[in-house]
C-alpha cells in the first residue's frame, strides 16, 4: 500500500505540469490509476504511441469500454513512476504539437 500511495502522490504532483492534458479519477484501493486525457485521440492509438515512442506500457480505456482514458500503474517505486510519467508527457506534448 505504501508503494501505491507514493506512486499516486507522484502522479498527483505530475498532473499539474501537463497543461490540462490529463485528469485523474483517484483509485480507492488499487495500484492502477484511471487517467483521462484530452485531445480526442482514440485510447488504443494513444497507448500504442506511448508504447512505441516512450517504451511505457499503459492500457487503453477502450478495452474497458471507456474511451479517452488510460490505465496507468502507480504501484512501483516512485522514481520509476516519475520517469514513466515524464515519458508519457513527452509523447503527449509531441502529439499536441503535431495537431
Amino acid at each position: 500500500r505504501e508503494i501505491s500511495r507514493a506512486g499516486l502522490a507522484v502522479m498527483r504532483n505530475w498532473l499539474p505540469t501537463q497543461q490540462g492534458r490529463f485528469f485523474l479519477h483517484t483509485p480507492q484501493a488499487t495500484s492502477i490509476a484511471f487517467v483521462g486525457y484530452t485531445g480526442g485521440m482514440p485510447s488504443y492509438a494513444l497507448a500504442e504511441a506511448i508504447r512505441q515512442q516512450a517504451s511505457v506500457l499503459v492500457a487503453p480505456g477502450s478495452t474497458l469500454g471507456v474511451e479517452s482514458y488510460l490505465r496507468i500503474t502507480v504501484g512501483y517505486e516512485p522514481a520509476k513512476i516519475e520517469a514513466a510519467l515524464n515519458r508519457i508527457g513527452a509523447v503527449m506534448q509531441t502529439l499536441a504539437a503535431r495537431a
